[in-house]
């Protein structure tokens, strides 16, 4: 159980991070603005302990209760340091057991729909999705004034994975968290940071900042995780998920210090630059990929693909905007970006 903030110092995420000493340089006056920005999204560590304790009431008392062999575990941007305050809590029910009470995919998800309605709990259960989600929402309350909002997924254990890759990333240089949670901020405010809308999701453009800080930013501000060779023997369950490689590097004791002292307004300035410029008619971004690129025809991502998913409902990648998963290497995380939200999230790129 977490201690209460009060017990001891305060959660590492509530706070900014201390940030590498730049150079002087014609940005100052950006960082400046961008760090601005940045400290009023920052979630406190009351809001954090809250809603560790929130997902333990959730896991003890009612997901256990129910099915015994499960447990909810968090994931997102919580967990990888990129939430900002009043953020979404997203949390993952896992169940390991061979014989489980209700069969997690098909049968749990609407025995837990009906008990968080019990709960007070507004509920929306989708099915049709890739894998079970409940979306929960809880109104305003003492602990959140502004109300809460909650999806839980069923055995999306890729995300679990994906989730401890980012947290690595973002533990390795502060930057990479204080230009996430900046463009974070610049999407909300455009409104262009709902995949359900046309547009990209926020782990959309925490992959397109990662691209750039390992194979834009000269020299290069992170290291690629995913090629740097394992010291020691690996277990397996570190090296695949689901048929997918899932292995990176985890030993931050043994990756040097980048080189790259630019500030975090010349480096936001440079991000938008290599965007305005990208191809995206043509290359698909890979973080995973030596380079930080691949071709669209490589992957066959040249056109709108249809396949057919949960309920054998149709489900379509449009592919004007390629982002590969890193993990889940068939996943195009750009997939529902139409043409005009193509235009929409990058508005000065040229693209016929």
């Amino acid at each position: 159980m977490m201690a209460h903030p009060s017990q001891g110092g305060a959660h590492p995420l509530s706070a900014g991070p201390a940030n590498p000493q730049p150079c002087q340089d014609a940005y100052s006056g950006f960082t400046e603005y961008v760090l601005s920005i940045n400290r009023l999204q920052y979630p406190s560590a009351n809001e954090i302990y809250l809603k560790e304790q929130l997902r333990s009431l959730i896991d003890v008392e009612i997901v256990q209760r129910i099915q015994p062999s499960a447990r909810v575990i968090p994931f997102g941007s919580l967990v990888n340091g990129f939430a900002t305050a009043n953020s979404d809590l997203d949390l993952c029910i896992l169940d390991d057991s061979p014989n489980p009470r209700y069969k997690i995919k098909t049968e749990l998800p609407e025995v837990l729909a009906a008990e968080f309605e019990r709960y007070g709990f507004e509920v929306k259960l989708l099915t049709k999705t890739r894998i079970p989600i409940i979306k929960l929402v809880q109104g305003p309350t003492a602990q959140f004034p502004l109300g809460l909002a909650m999806d839980i997924g069923f055995e999306n254990r890729l995300a679990l994975h994906n989730t401890r890759l980012l947290a690595t990333y973002s533990r390795i240089d502060s930057r990479l968290r204080e230009m996430v949670l900046f463009v974070k901020h610049w999407a909300k405010v455009r409104g262009i940071n709902s995949s359900y809308h046309g547009t990209l999701s926020s782990y959309g453009y925490v992959l397109t900042i990662l691209h750039f800080l390992i194979n834009v930013a000269s020299p290069p501000c992170l290291p690629n995780l995913q090629h740097i060779s394992a010291q020691v023997p690996v277990p397996f369950e570190e090296l695949e998920c689901e048929g997918y490689n899932i292995w990176f590097f985890k030993d931050l004791t043994n990756i040097p210090p980048s080189p790259n002292r630019r500030s975090i307004g010349e480096l936001m300035a440079e991000y938008f630059s290599y965007y305005a410029q990208f191809d995206f008619r043509n290359m698909v971004i890979s973080i995973r990929t030596p380079g930080g690129l691949l071709t669209k025809t490589s992957k066959g991502w040249t056109q709108a693909l249809d396949r057919v998913g949960p309920e054998d409902q149709k489900v379509r990648s449009r592919n004007f905007l390629c982002i590969e998963d890193p993990f889940e290497i068939t996943h195009n995380v750009g997939r529902t970006v139409g043409k005009n939200g193509l235009y929409d999230v990058w508005p000065f790129v040229p693209f016929a």
